[in-house]
């Protein structure tokens, strides 16, 4: 079975052209220059190093917290 997209499917997102580097902002706290960029969740946003290693944090406390909450 084939499914077809409307042709304007992804001109919101425009996968094709890259962005540089100066016009990267953080998606969380807005600086525009850091040591590495990471991709956010949402398709066109990014969060800096320091954002990324938090969120990993929070997602990994969540994570223990479900696991110990089945135990």
């Amino acid at each position: 079975m084939l499914f077809f997209l409307p042709l304007d499917y992804f001109s919101s997102i425009n996968l094709r052209t890259p962005i540089s580097l100066q016009d990267r902002n953080c998606s969380i706290c807005h600086v525009t220059h850091t040591s590495q960029w990471h991709r956010h969740s949402k398709p066109g946003h990014y969060l800096c190093a320091a954002c990324y290693r938090k969120q990993q944090r929070i997602m990994k406390s969540i994570k223990n917290k479900k696991e110990n909450d089945r135990i």
